[in-house]
C-alpha cells in the first residue's frame, strides 16, 4: 500500500514507529499489519521502499540516541548528540522504554548486483524550530528499515538481516546472527599472536629488514610470533625507493608499477625468500602482504609495461555528507589523478594473487586498503559536466571494471587464500593441515555500506572475511587512544553481522603510558578478533615484556572470546569520551564448544564456559576535531560529577551479560575475578552485583564464572575452571565444559602454562584429612597428570605430594574466599587439550 504523511494517533500512550512522507510500506518481520504507531510494550518493523525526491523527511529525533557515520570515506565513529551528522548508516534511539532503529540500506537496481546500486544515509537537519531526521539518496528509488524492541541486540541484527537479504543474491544463504559460522575459524589468526610491520617499519621495508625484526622480537623480548602481516612498503610502486623514503606521505600520490615487489629494496632478498626464511628459520605459520584494493593507493599505472592498455583512470565523486564531514576528500590526490583501475578484474588478481603472491611467494592472506572509494568511482573527472559532486555520483550504470573488483578479490581470496597453509609447504619444514578456516583476508578502510552488506554473496556462505572495525591505531596521537577503542565496539554492533571485526594492532614504546598500554591489551583480549601488535623491537624494553604474557600462553597462544564485545545497554546511547562520562563496560562470553545444555540461536548446542566485562574509563581523553580533522583533547572537568580524582565506580552482575539472564541459569552461583587487582568475589545468583572502582585512563576485565557443582562420595563439590593464570581473557582457555553423573567434569583447553582450578566440598574448603585421601584425579589427553593443590602450609610440609604454598595473589584471595586452588602445569608442545577430573565416589 502507499503510504503518506504518517502521523501520531491521538493515544497519549502510543510510539511512533516512523513519521513523515514515503513510498511503498512493505510489511517485515513482526508486523502484522501497516501501521506507524504502536503501544507501549509492542515491538514491530517495517521497511520502507521510497519512490520519491532524493531528500526525505522522517520525523523528529530523540535523545538519547547513537548514530554510526561516515566521518570519512573510509571510517565510521559513533556520535551520541544532534544533530544527526551526515553520512549516519545505523541510528538508534530510546523513546520511552524502547530502542528504535533506523537503517538505510542498499538496493541494486535492475537486478545489476554488480553494477549499479541505490544507496541512502540519514542525516538530521533542523526545519523551522526543530529537528527532522533526513533520508538522503543517490537515487529515486531507495530504502531504510525501521524497527523498534526491547532487546537492542536483536533488533540490529535483524535490521542487518534484511540489508544484506535486499543487497545480494535471491539464492544467497546467509543468517545474520553473531556470527554463526563462528565454528569456521582461521585457527592461526584467531588463536596465535601475530605481528605487523607497520609501526615498527612504516614503508621502509626490505626483506633483511623483516627477518632482522621478527629474529630480534623472537630472541630479544620472547615474542611467540605465530603470523604477521608486510604492511605498505613492500611493492613495486612508480616513485623510485630510494626517494620514497625521504618523502613523508608520498605513498598517497603513487601507483602500482609491477605485481612484483620492489626491486631495490629486495634486490639482496627477494619476497619469495623472505617469506621461506620467516617460515623455515623463524616459525612463522602464516605469512599476509598489504595492498590496496587496486593494486596502490592510486590504482595500477596505465602506462607501465605490466598494464598498459589493461587498466583506466576513474575519478571519485564524494557525496556532499562526505564532504562536509571530512573536508579533506575534496583535495586527496585521487580527485585529480584518478585511481588506475584494472579493466579484467579477475584477470588482475590471477596475475597478483595466484601467480604471483600464492603461487611464487606462498603468501597466506592479504590486508586489502583503500576500498571505500571504489563505490564512487567513474570514468570521468568530478568538475566534468556535473553541478556537484553528490549530482555526479548517481549510479545511472556504474562502470563494471570497478564494482567488478571486490567480486574478483573475493572469488580470489577464497580460491588462494583459505586454509592457505594446509597444504604449503616452506623449504623442508611441513606446515600442519588445519581445521576448515575462514578466508585469509582482512578487509580494511571498507565502511561503505555497498562494500560490507555484499559479504554474503561476495563469500556465499563458505566463510566470513576479517573487517577492520574503526580507524587506525595512532600511537602518537595521545587523544587517538580512547576514540579508537570506542570506536571499534560501537561499530562492531553493526559489522559483527557481516564480518569478523578486527580492532587493530596495538604498539608500545615511549610514547604509549602503561595504562593506555593496557587499554588496549583488554579491548583486543576481550574483542572475539585477532590480536597483534607492530612494536620495532628497538623501542621494546629489553627481555619479554609483561604485556605479552596478559595477552597469549608461552608458546603465542591467545584465548579469543567466542562473539564480538559490544556495549552494555546502559552504555549504548552514553559518549564514553564525553567529560562527565562514566567508564564504559564492553561484554563478550568464552566457550562455543557443542555441549548438552544449551542452545544457541541457530540451533547448535554450545556450552558458555565464562563470560567477560572489559572497563574502560575515558572520560575526557580526547575525541575527533571535524574542523582541525585530527583527535584532540576535549579535557573538560571543571563542572562535572566526577569526583575530585576522577573515579568511578561500576556495580556488575552476571545477568548483564544476556546467555546469563536466561531461566537455565537461575539457580546458579558465580565465582568473579578481577584482572588488574586478582580480587575474588562470590556472587549467589546472575542478578548479584559486585561494585569496582575506575580511575580515569584506566581499564580492567573483570571474568565470571559459573560454579559448577559435582556430586561424589563426600558431598558436593563446587568446581569453577579459571584458566591459564595471568591472562586477561584466563577463561577464554576453556572451550568447554561437562559435568558427567559419574562425578567427572571434562573439558575442552585451549593453550598451555599453568592451569588453575578451584573447588570448595559442601560449600567450605576442603578440610586437610579430605586433600590426603586424594579423593581426585586429574587427567590431560588421557594420561594421568601432575597437579598441585594451593594450601596455606608450613614450609617443611611443602613437599608433601599435591601440596605447594600460593604463587599468586590470586591464589590467596581464592583460599580467603574458601576455594582451594589446583594447579596443573601443561607444557607448550601443543594448544589443544583434553582435561577430565575425577572425583572419588
Amino acid at each position: 500500500m502507499m503510504a503518506t504523511s504518517s502521523s501520531v494517533t491521538s493515544d497519549d500512550d502510543s510510539v511512533v514507529l516512523l513519521t513523515g512522507t514515503y513510498g511503498n510500506l512493505s510489511k517485515f518481520s513482526l508486523v502484522h499489519q501497516p501501521t506507524t504507531t504502536l503501544r507501549p510494550g509492542e515491538e514491530a518493523a517495517v521497511f520502507v521502499r521510497v519512490l520519491s525526491p532524493q531528500t526525505v523527511q522522517l520525523g523528529k529525533t530523540t535523545d538519547p540516541l547513537c548514530a554510526i557515520h561516515r566521518f570519512k570515506i573510509w571510517w565510521c565513529r559513533p556520535v551520541f548528540q544532534r544533530p544527526v551528522p551526515p553520512e549516519t548508516l545505523l541510528l538508534l534511539e530510546l523513546i520511552q522504554d524502547q530502542y528504535r532503529l533506523v537503517l538505510p540500506v542498499v538496493l541494486p537496481l535492475n537486478n545489476h548486483h554488480h553494477k549499479s546500486f541505490a544507496s541512502s544515509s540519514l542525516r538530521g537537519s533542523y526545519v523551522g524550530q526543530r529537528e527532522e531526521l533526513l533520508l538522503y539518496s543517490n537515487h529515486k528509488e531507495t530504502g531504510l528499515y525501521v524497527g523498534i524492541g526491547k532487546d537492542p541486540y536483536a533488533l540490529i541484527q535483524e535490521g542487518v538481516s534484511l540489508a544484506t537479504q535486499l543487497w545480494n543474491s535471491p539464492t544467497t544463504s546467509f543468517s545474520s546472527s553473531t556470527l554463526h559460522d563462528r565454528t569456521q575459524r582461521n585457527n592461526v589468526i584467531l588463536e596465535k599472536l601475530g605481528w605487523c610491520s607497520w609501526n615498527a617499519c612504516y614503508t621502509n621495508v626490505t626483506g633483511p629488514k623483516l627477518v632482522q625484526a621478527v629474529r630480534a622480537l623472537q630472541q630479544d623480548h620472547g615474542a611467540p610470533i605465530q603470523w604477521m602481516i608486510v604492511d605498505d612498503g613492500w611493492q613495486h610502486i612508480t616513485t623510485p625507493s630510494e626517494a620514497a623514503d625521504k618523502a613523508d606521505g608520498f605513498q598517497w600520490s603513487q601507483r602500482l608499477q609491477s605485481y612484483r615487489e620492489d626491486p631495490v629494496k629486495f634486490a639482496n632478498l627477494s619476497l619469495q625468500e623472505t617469506v621461506q626464511q620467516l617460515k623455515r628459520d623463524l616459525g612463522i605459520q602464516s605469512v599476509w602482504v598489504w595492498h590496496t584494493l587496486a593494486g596502490y593507493w592510486l590504482g595500477v599505472n596505465p602506462k607501465s609495461g605490466s598494464f598498459q592498455e589493461q587498466a583506466a583512470i576513474h575519478y571519485p565523486h564524494f557525496p556532499t555528507g562526505i564532504i562536509d564531514s571530512d573536508a579533506s576528500a575534496s583535495v586527496e590526490a585521487s580527485v585529480e589523478k584518478g585511481i588506475g583501475i584494472p579493466n579484467d578484474a579477475d584477470d588482475f588478481f590471477r596475475r597478483y594473487h595466484t601467480d604471483f603472491l600464492a603461487g611464487d611467494c606462498q603468501v597466506d592472506g592479504v590486508k586489502v586498503d583503500a576500498q571505500g572509494v571504489i563505490g564512487i568511482l567513474q570514468a570521468s573527472r568530478a568538475d566534468d559536466g556535473a553541478e556537484n559532486n553528490n549530482e555526479s555520483a548517481q549510479p545511472k550504470e556504474r562502470d563494471a571494471p570497478v564494482f567488478r573488483l571486490h567480486d574478483a578479490i573475493a572469488t580470489s581470496a577464497l580460491a588462494n587464500f583459505v586454509a592457505a597453509s594446509s597444504h604449503r609447504t616452506s623449504g623442508e619444514t611441513d606446515i600442519p593441515p588445519k581445521q576448515p578456516t575462514n578466508p585469509s583476508i582482512l578487509h580494511c578502510m571498507a565502511h561503505a555500506p555497498e562494500i560490507f552488506y555484499r559479504f554474503p554473496t561476495l563469500y556465499g556462505g563458505k566463510g566470513v572475511p576479517f573487517f577492520r572495525a574503526a580507524d587506525d591505531f595512532y600511537p602518537d596521537n595521545p587523544h587517538s587512544h580512547g576514540p579508537q577503542i570506542v570506536a571499534c565496539a560501537y561499530n562492531s554492533l553493526l559489522f559483527q553481522h557481516v564480518a569478523i571485526p578486527d580492532w587493530d594492532m596495538f604498539a608500545t614504546g615511549p610514547e604509549i603510558g602503561e595504562d593506555i598500554l593496557q587499554c588496549h591489551a583488554i579491548a583486543r583480549c576481550i574483542s572475539g578478533g585477532p590480536i597483534y601488535f607492530s612494536s620495532s623491537p628497538e623501542k621494546m624494553e629489553r627481555g619479554r615484556p609483561k604485556w605479552m604474557d596478559w595477552i597469549c600462553c608461552p608458546n603465542g597462544t591467545t584465548l579469543p572470546c567466542r562473539g564480538t564485545a559490544l556495549p552494555l545497554p546502559n552504555c549504548l546511547l552514553q559518549d564514553p569520551l564525553a567529560s562527565n562520562a562514566e567508564p564504559l563496560v564492553l561484554w563478550n562470553t568464552n566457550g562455543g564448544g557443542f555441549a548438552h545444555d544449551e542452545q544457541s540461536d541457530d540451533g547448535e548446542r554450545e556450552t558458555t564456559t565464562s563470560g567477560i566485562f572489559g572497563l574502560f574509563h575515558f572520560a575526557a581523553g580526547g575525541t575527533w576535531d571535524y574542523s582541525k580533522l585530527t583527535y584532540v583533547s576535549n579535557d573538560r572537568m571543571a563542572g562535572t560529577d566526577l569526583e575530585e580524582d576522577g573515579g568511578a565506580d561500576v556495580e556488575l552482575s552476571p545477568a548483564l551479560i544476556p546467555v546469563f539472564a536466561a531461566h537455565r541459569y537461575a539457580g546458579m552461583s558465580f565465582l568473579a575475578t578481577s584482572f588488574v587487582a586478582h580480587t575474588v568475589e562470590i556472587l549467589p545468583s546472575p542478578g548479584a552485583a559486585m561494585s569496582i572502582r575506575l580511575q580515569r585512563s584506566q581499564s580492567n576485565a573483570l571474568t565470571v564464572y559459573p560454579i559448577h557443582q559435582v556430586s561424589c562420595g563426600v558431598g558436593t563439590v563446587d568446581f569453577v575452571a579459571l584458566g591459564w593464570e595471568g591472562r586477561i581473557n584466563a577463561g577464554g582457555a576453556v572451550k568447554d565444559i561437562q559435568v558427567n553423573p559419574d562425578g567427572a567434569v571434562e573439558m575442552s583447553v585451549l593453550g598451555c602454562g599453568d592451569f588453575l582450578m578451584a573447588l570448595r566440598v559442601n560449600g567450605k574448603e576442603p578440610s586437610q584429612s579430605w586433600l590426603e585421601k586424594a579423593v581426585f584425579s586429574v587427567f590431560v589427553d588421557g594420561a594421568v597428570a601432575e597437579y598441585n593443590t594451593i594450601c596455606i602450609i608450613a614450609s617443611e610440609e611443602a613437599a608433601i605430594s599435591h601440596k605447594a604454598v600460593p604463587s599468586s595473589k590470586l591464589q590467596t584471595n581464592l583460599l580467603q574466599r574458601g576455594f582451594l586452588p589446583v594447579v596443573v602445569a601443561m607444557a607448550p608442545l601443543d594448544s589443544h587439550h583434553q582435561i577430565t577430573i575425577k572425583f572419588e565416589n
